[in-house]
């Protein structure tokens, strides 16, 4: 069976970032938007439908799992679902969790390899900022400065 492709161009996802670059990523079928954008909106939609609802946090793997995550609770907060000294709490753990991720082996090996040298450069510079970081703490833990703030430490 021969596999043809089309020669029309692939749509690509129509959301614009806040600094006006569009996504770029491919839409799905049927839809204007990337799965990502796509799913976002529909989480958006579902929260207006059920303002009730409490915070339903992704699984931590990576980087883009912990930002979902961290809009999840501003916007929790910002709409009262969420009162701040729990989403203080959050913050905190999703902060440990962004520091933990060089450490973090979620991955299979073959993936890694197959996967080779990050191309990102935003990721990159994002790497470059995590292996800092410990060097910052240094001079902070001389502040006193090791958790939560006292107000959230309860």
């Amino acid at each position: 069976m021969k596999k043809t492709f089309s020669e029309e161009p692939i749509p690509q996802c129509e959301h614009f970032k806040i600094n006006g670059v569009r996504c770029g990523s491919p839409a799905l079928n049927q839809y204007k938007l990337c799965f990502f954008h796509q799913r976002m909106t529909h989480i958006q939609q579902f929260r207006r439908e059920r303002p009730n609802f409490r915070p339903d946090l992704p699984l931590l793997e990576d980087a883009n799992a912990i930002q979902v995550a961290v809009q999840e609770v501003i916007s929790a907060v910002n709409e009262d679902r969420l009162d701040p000294r729990r989403a203080g709490l959050m913050l905190y753990g999703l902060n440990t969790a962004a520091c933990n991720l060089r450490q973090v082996d979620l991955e299979p090996r073959t993936l890694r390899e197959q996967a080779g040298e990050i191309q990102s450069p935003v990721l990159e510079l994002f790497l470059k900022q995590m292996e800092q970081a410990p060097l910052e703490k240094k001079s902070s833990e001389s502040d006193g400065i090791e958790g939560p703030p006292s107000a959230l430490a309860g």
